[in-house]
């Protein structure tokens, strides 16, 4: 069941194009030494990385929907 929608923070960072649906998005080496994600279990960092590319195509407004979610980043494993 869809709830509404969520963003990712501050994806203008990460966001190239603004007009249109990118084939790439920014990712900066600063990642690696982000305390936060450094905590997050690898499987979570990875479904991250994967919904920052999600945030891309639908213009940072994700339904709020794990298991959609889960679909189209191809999660095997469940999201927290």
């Amino acid at each position: 069941m869809n709830n509404g929608f969520f963003a990712v923070k501050n994806m203008e960072r990460f966001q190239h194009y603004h007009d249109r649906n990118p084939k790439w998005i920014k990712f900066y080496q600063a990642v690696l030494s982000d305390y936060e994600i450094g905590k997050l279990p690898d499987n979570e960092k990875a479904h991250l990385f994967q919904i920052w590319l999600l945030a891309s195509r639908f213009d940072n407004k994700i339904p709020l929907d794990k298991v959609w979610i889960a679909t189209q980043i191809n999660a095997n494993t469940s999201l927290n």
